[in-house]
């Protein structure tokens, strides 16, 4: 089955690295014209990466990338800008760097790498406000010694890293599957001494990447100022031929990037027709374990989770949200911070997270302050509980105390049965709770939370709020053990309360994060539509799909609190090559893959 993901919220980046040699002068002017043909590509995602010792104090790169940076803004469109390698970053430079927008990323080989040195250089970054991640090179001379090199990695936490293998090692003979049982060993252990909190090690991938390395479209300005395949240019010493059969071309004829850059299959193509023998061997043996160390594997969590906005949102500091949802999602208004809990509820399509104190109110005030700079006026506050955390009233008075006018909290609902609690909770300055209902049948809806009880708490909860005036969104999750219940759900929220509601589709979740699999719990398009479902306001489903059950209708922007909308488009959607041309196709998320995987049929439904 051809499908396209959809859900990358900008898709590929556009890359140029810009290398400066040792001893030369930068090439400041060069520079400026890449960037400048950089920011004419059409695509929305740009990425410049200065390779080598550009100069720690900025001079030569750094007014061009922070220019650069402020006309892509200008122009809706996101640069990010890349320092690798080098000389350390002087500490106004840094800031500057990190004011545009910009990272540092560190390099390592895993068999020399000294991480207390690392750490210590993480460490400054980090204070002085600059996102930096670690890049950990792989080698079949790790093989024997990778727990133990795995181990020692664990100095640097909290880092982001990425693992990618060094180019010209061979990884045949098995030095390719050896590496994976200690690698998954090591991940599973970070996750379970984690609980529910984000791992030490935010580890693979921080760049987004639709290809590897060896294979993207990335190109490269030298110092001597032409400009060629990176790739080519980066590993001439293992793969001469390609640079020689495909020479970069000088800077000051390019009028275009686009007539440089090449698709990676047709890339791939040109490279097994260029290279021969060993040569050969030697890229199909490195591509092949590149491709193996990007497929899921046990020890990530998640996979079907959207990680731009893993990265742009949910674990990102508060300025850097701010600049995500600017250039990616401007129709979500609020920022959000994850509150860590544990859960009341064990419903069938999730699972009871462990108990857990939280954050401290000193980690609070950290990410919050940031606001008096940003001066976002909205936050929401997500988890499994938040409601849960024991110190919630105080982290809700912060969110008021750094500036937010209106805080949104995440919440079942139940524990907002106690009248006290949520009048303590609207003093505090809470003006939104975003609740679920699965059914108006108390034990329908029980049963699927795996509480007894739970409805009605849930139901006083909200009469709680609307006593107060305080905002209610309530929304369900469709699956096939409620389709019967939907519509006279709609009709008690909706109608009779009048309240937004919204009818969202069930997300693919990490199997050992699910009670029932998510075969048994969702339903196929076909028997949505054979059922006779009846609702106003689906959303999150294809739209050819929705209008059938809906027609025109839609639910806008006030029906579905920020929460959700994030809830909703933290995952991988994807649509069939057949949905191209389609006039909904702007508006439309599409579906998931593991939904046409279970019902290779609905794609026959998926048409205007």
């Amino acid at each position: 089955m051809n499908l396209v993901e959809t859900g990358s919220t900008g898709g590929s980046p556009r890359v140029l690295e810009a290398a400066c040699a040792k001893g030369r002068r930068p090439p400041a002017a060069g520079l400026r014209r890449a960037l400048g043909l950089l920011l004419a590509c059409r695509s929305f995602r740009l990425r410049v990466e200065l390779v080598g010792p550009w100069p720690r104090d900025g001079a030569g790169w750094l007014p061009a990338v922070e220019s650069a940076a402020a006309d892509a803004l200008n122009e809706g469109k996101e640069l990010v800008a890349v320092l690798r390698g080098g000389a350390p970053l002087a500490a106004p430079a840094a800031r500057r760097l990190s004011a545009a927008g910009g990272r540092v990323v560190l390099e390592a080989r895993l068999a020399d790498a000294d991480m207390g040195a690392l750490r210590r250089r993480l460490a400054r970054f980090d204070r002085l406000g600059v996102q930096t991640a670690l890049d950990v090179q792989l080698s079949p001379e790790d093989v024997a010694a990778l727990p133990a090199r795995l181990a020692a990695l664990e100095a640097v936490a909290p880092a982001k890293i990425r693992f990618r293998p060094a180019p010209g090692g061979m990884w045949g003979g098995g030095a390719a599957a050896a590496v994976i049982p200690p690698l998954t060993f090591w991940l599973e252990g970070l996750l379970r001494r984690g609980g529910d909190r984000p791992p030490v090690l935010d580890v693979l991938n921080f760049w987004e990447e639709e290809e590897p390395e060896l294979l993207a479209s990335a190109l490269r300005l030298s110092a001597e100022g032409t400009l060629g395949w990176a790739t080519a240019l980066r590993h001439q010493d293992v793969w001469p031929e390609l640079l020689a059969a495909q020479p970069p071309a000088l800077l000051a004829r390019v009028r275009d990037l686009g007539d440089l850059r090449v698709e990676p299959a047709l890339r791939q193509e040109w490279v097994e027709r260029t290279l021969k023998g060993r040569s050969r061997e030697l890229w199909r043996d490195n591509v092949g374990f590149a491709l193996r160390l990007r497929k899921p594997f046990r020890g990530f969590r998640d996979q079907s989770e959207n990680r731009v906005l893993r990265g742009g949102l949910l674990r990102a500091k508060l300025a850097e949200q701010d600049r995500f949802l600017r250039l990616r999602l401007p129709g979500v208004e609020s920022v959000f911070y994850f509150v860590r809990s544990g859960c009341l509820n064990d419903c069938i399509f999730c699972k009871r997270k462990i108990d857990d104190p939280g954050q401290t109110l000193a980690e609070v005030t950290a990410f919050l302050k940031e606001n008096l700079r940003v001066k976002r006026r909205r936050i929401a506050l997500v988890g499994n509980e938040p409601l849960l955390h024991p110190h919630i009233l105080e982290i809700v008075r912060l969110c008021r105390r750094h500036g937010f006018e209106e805080v949104e909290v995440m919440t079942s609902g139940t524990l907002l049965s106690d009248p006290a609690r949520a009048r303590a909770l609207k003093a505090a300055g809470a003006t939104a709770f975003p609740i679920p209902l699965y059914s108006a049948d108390p034990d329908e809806h029980d049963a699927l939370t795996g509480r007894r009880g739970s409805f009605q708490e849930s139901v006083r909860g909200i009469e709680n709020l609307r006593r107060l005036g305080v905002k209610v969104f309530v929304h369900a999750n469709l699956m096939r053990q409620n389709i019967g219940a939907i519509a006279g759900l709609e009709r008690l929220v909706a109608r009779e309360w009048g309240l937004p509601f919204a009818v969202l589709c069930l997300r693919p979740k990490d199997p050992d994060s699910m009670n029932l699999p998510f075969g048994a719990l969702d339903p196929s398009y076909r028997e949505i539509l054979d059922a006779g479902l009846k609702v106003d306001r689906l959303v999150g489903f294809p739209v050819c799909v929705s209008r059938r059950i809906q027609g025109e209708s839609s639910v806008g922007t006030e029906g579905l609190a920020d929460g959700i909308k994030i809830y909703l488009l933290h995952q991988n959607f994807v649509k069939p090559v057949s949905c191209a041309g389609c006039p909904d196709s702007a508006c439309c998320v599409g579906t998931f893959r593991e939904h046409l995987e279970l019902y290779p049929d609905d794609v026959a439904l998926l048409k205007p």
